[in-house]
Protein backbone atom coordinates (compact mmCIF):
# COMPACT_ATOMS: atom_id res chain seq x y z
CA UNK A 1 0.00 0.00 0.00
CA UNK A 2 2.50 2.27 0.62
CA UNK A 3 4.53 1.73 -3.07
CA UNK A 4 1.11 2.33 -4.54
CA UNK A 5 0.84 5.71 -2.51
CA UNK A 6 4.55 6.68 -3.51
CA UNK A 7 3.84 5.85 -7.49
CA UNK A 8 0.32 7.59 -7.33
CA UNK A 9 2.43 10.62 -5.26
CA UNK A 10 4.83 10.47 -8.17
CA UNK A 11 2.35 10.53 -11.03
CA UNK A 12 0.48 13.36 -9.34
CA UNK A 13 3.91 15.45 -9.53
CA UNK A 14 5.43 14.61 -12.43
CA UNK A 15 2.25 15.40 -14.51
CA UNK A 16 1.75 19.18 -13.03
CA UNK A 17 5.15 19.81 -14.31
CA UNK A 18 5.15 19.76 -17.55
CA UNK A 19 5.72 22.70 -19.13
CA UNK A 20 2.84 24.37 -21.53
CA UNK A 21 4.42 25.86 -24.59
CA UNK A 22 1.40 28.00 -25.19
CA UNK A 23 2.03 30.58 -22.61
CA UNK A 24 5.25 31.72 -24.35
CA UNK A 25 5.34 35.08 -25.52
CA UNK A 26 6.76 36.05 -29.13
CA UNK A 27 9.37 38.48 -30.07
CA UNK A 28 9.56 42.23 -28.98
CA UNK A 29 10.75 44.45 -31.41
CA UNK A 30 13.38 47.71 -30.88
CA UNK A 31 11.87 50.51 -32.60
CA UNK A 32 14.20 53.30 -30.54
CA UNK A 33 17.17 53.82 -30.78
CA UNK A 34 17.82 52.34 -34.21
CA UNK A 35 20.01 49.25 -33.87
CA UNK A 36 23.94 50.26 -34.48
CA UNK A 37 22.94 53.83 -33.81
CA UNK A 38 24.33 55.91 -31.04
CA UNK A 39 21.95 56.04 -27.61
CA UNK A 40 21.08 59.69 -27.37
CA UNK A 41 20.84 60.52 -23.72
CA UNK A 42 16.97 62.12 -23.00
CA UNK A 43 18.73 63.24 -19.14
CA UNK A 44 22.13 63.45 -18.51
CA UNK A 45 23.75 63.90 -14.84
CA UNK A 46 27.15 65.05 -15.61
CA UNK A 47 29.76 63.11 -16.35
CA UNK A 48 28.57 59.59 -14.13
CA UNK A 49 24.93 58.99 -15.31
CA UNK A 50 22.77 59.28 -17.99
CA UNK A 51 19.30 58.11 -18.78
CA UNK A 52 18.51 57.06 -22.21
CA UNK A 53 14.86 56.19 -23.48
CA UNK A 54 14.09 52.94 -25.40
CA UNK A 55 11.08 52.15 -27.17
CA UNK A 56 9.37 48.72 -28.23
CA UNK A 57 6.73 47.36 -30.40
CA UNK A 58 4.84 44.98 -27.77
CA UNK A 59 4.88 41.15 -28.45
CA UNK A 60 2.36 39.00 -29.64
Amino acid sequence: MRILTFIVLGLVLFSGCKKDSSNTPGKVSLVAPAKNSECTPVQSDGDNSSIVRFNWNAAD
